[in-house]
């Protein structure tokens, strides 16, 4: 009798024991599940970003190589010269004599 409820209580204490440890996997399972969850929304943000950046970088790229870009930059370079032209100048005296002509 004694054996009896010594295994009625191992098995008790089992089926407790197989519970928990169904609890801890559940709660393992929702924790992984979360979490693959949040790194999957990450790498799409990431991927997302990264075509996003790729095609402003080719819009870049094609914008800076265009022939209104180095014509824009020619014109630039043409009024960088004419300002330091500018700014070199001295200042200039006009002297502006009238005469009269005329016998007295």
């Amino acid at each position: 009798m004694e054996t009896e409820i010594v295994a009625t209580e191992a098995a008790n204490r089992a089926i407790e024991s197989l519970g928990k440890l169904d609890a801890a996997a559940k709660k393992f399972r929702e924790v992984v599940k979360n979490d693959l969850t949040s790194m999957k929304a990450s790498s799409d943000r990431v991927q997302t970003e990264v075509a996003q950046m790729g095609e402003r970088y080719k819009h870049a790229t094609q914008l800076l190589t265009s022939k209104e870009f180095e014509h824009a930059l020619e014109n630039a370079e043409r009024m960088a010269a004419a300002l330091k032209a500018i700014s070199a100048l001295s200042e200039t005296k006009l002297s502006v004599a009238v005469f009269g002509g005329g016998t007295k």
